[in-house]
Order: structure tokens, then sequence, then C-alpha cells
């Protein structure tokens, strides 16, 4: 909890651990996704909460399958977020 208290910006691959921005106040939140299936479910988490949140897709076919995030893509993304 005092982590994602203290947490400017979060960035987490979908999961239930991302439920742990409810604890954060006020932080950028980017969801990693492994592949195009995105879900909205921590963004609306995320939204009620008053963050600001992105979302950045990873290089899987399958959405359950381990996968690769473009890291320049990722800083890009941060750097438009203000970080």
């Amino acid at each position: 909890m005092a982590l994602f208290h203290d947490a400017n910006v979060v960035v987490g691959a979908h999961g239930a651990g991302l439920a742990n921005v409810v604890f954060a106040d006020a932080a950028k939140v980017v969801e990693l996704f492994a592949a195009s299936f995105v879900t909205p479910h921590y963004y609306f988490l995320s939204k009620a909460c008053g963050h600001v949140c992105w979302y950045l897709c990873g290089t899987a076919e399958d959405r359950n399958a381990n996968f690769a995030v473009n890291v320049p893509a990722l800083l890009r993304t941060l750097r438009e977020m203000g970080v």
C-alpha cells in the first residue's frame, strides 16, 4: 500500500496487481497488455481514482501468453504523459 501511495507513475501488466492503484494519490498509470485484446477494468478503476491512464500492447498473439513490450514506445508514452 505504501509503495502505491507514494508512486507518481505505475507501469504494470494487466492483472490483479493493478487493483492497488486505489492506494495511489494522483498517479499516472500505464497498463501493459500481451496483445491487442484490451479490457477496460483497470482503466475504469484508475479513472475513478483520478489517475491519468494509458495502455500499451505487447507482442503476443495470445492474451494469456508471455510477451515483450517495445521499450522505446513505452518511453515515448511516458514522455507524452509528462513523465
